[in-house]
């Protein structure tokens, strides 16, 4: 832990009231040229999820902005965007999908001479793991990789030049100050214990009875289905969402007080459970917990 954590945490709240504390800081931010910034931020102190957040942001003619950033950066495009960050120990995490990767424009004010300039924006969030986190705590950051849609590039830290030096000691005492105990993790069974063995559709109903653990945008969620149909998630540990289940043919339907949903199961072994979650448009994968 740094002796003040204070100077190193920038705190805000969301649309919907939450609160965040980000940890990190810009890594170059001279005026009218390329900003760039890195920090990992928690949600209602880790109870939300944490999260690698990346702000990269540019200037061009407006006339570039047009022809050429919006051809590179494409929402399918930047779906594919990824972060590598490389520790002095030699040591690498890449951060891919499940990531979300955004794009805006904010006209300046500012002109030189004729000239009227347009800054693009790039956002880049993805959870972060309690052990990736520790990563971060015990190795200082020797080099970032990234590529948004079409762009890729990098920002290599020389800790000969005093202001590299900086920059990547202030970084590792902000990420010291992350409380790892803040981490809710699921206790799931390790990969060499699980049993891979497909289930048929005539089994569905009763191997789908247990506890399953899955990570969806960074928050840990508990599904705990009963002999009676009775269901329980639980979300980081936290906050309890009770209702009533069925399996019809391939279909998992829960009935909460939110409402219904219809989730086609999509794989199902013996403990690993593959749900097209509807609400999220997208693939969830459980896993059997301990």
């Amino acid at each position: 832990m740094a002796q003040n954590c204070e100077e190193y945490r920038t705190t805000s709240k969301s649309d919907v009231g939450d609160l965040i504390e980000s940890y990190g800081s810009a890594l170059t931010g001279a005026l009218n040229s390329i900003r760039f910034s890195i920090n990992i931020s928690q949600v209602n102190q880790g109870s939300g999820g944490t999260f690698l957040i990346l702000n990269y942001s540019d200037r061009h003619e407006p006339t570039f902005y047009e022809e050429n950033i919006k051809g590179n950066f494409t929402s399918d495009k930047l779906k594919k965007s990824y972060v590598a960050v490389e520790f002095e120990n030699g040591e690498i995490l890449s951060f891919e999908i499940p990531s979300e990767c955004s794009l805006r424009e904010t006209p300046e004010s500012a002109t030189f001479g004729d000239a009227k300039y347009t800054r693009y924006n790039i956002f880049f969030m993805h959870p972060v793991t309690k052990k990736q986190v520790s990563i971060f705590q015990q190795h200082k950051i020797k080099k970032l990789v990234y590529q948004f849609g079409d762009k890729s590039t990098s920002k290599e830290f020389d800790t000969s030049r005093k202001r590299d030096l900086r920059v990547v000691e202030y970084l590792h005492d902000a990420f010291n100050c992350i409380d790892l105990d803040s981490f809710y993790e699921l206790k799931v069974k390790p990969s060499s214990d699980l049993n891979l063995e497909k289930v048929s559709l005539e089994e569905y109903e009763g191997v789908i009875i247990g506890a399953w653990g899955a990570t969806i945008k960074g928050v840990a969620i508990e599904m705990h289905l009963d002999s009676a149909n009775n269901a329980l998630f639980v979300l980081n540990g936290d906050k309890e969402v009770k209702g009533t289940y069925k399996i019809s043919g391939s279909n998992f339907i829960f009935f909460g007080e939110a409402g219904n949903q219809i989730s086609p199961i999509k794989t199902f072994l013996n403990d690993m459970l593959v749900i097209e979650d509807t609400s999220i448009k997208s693939d969830v994968t459980y896993t059997r917990i301990k």
